[in-house]
């Protein structure tokens, strides 16, 4: 039951950093886009 709980919550943490992982990536690319687009 303890092992089940944390495999739970390490997998939960993983998801929350690989989310917001994913939006940084996704606003870094659209400003680097968006500044070459400028020039």
């Amino acid at each position: 039951m303890v092992r089940s709980g944390g495999v739970a919550l390490i997998s939960l943490y993983f998801f929350r950093v690989f989310s917001f992982l994913f939006l940084f990536v996704s606003c870094l690319f659209s400003f680097l886009s968006s500044a070459f687009l400028g020039q």
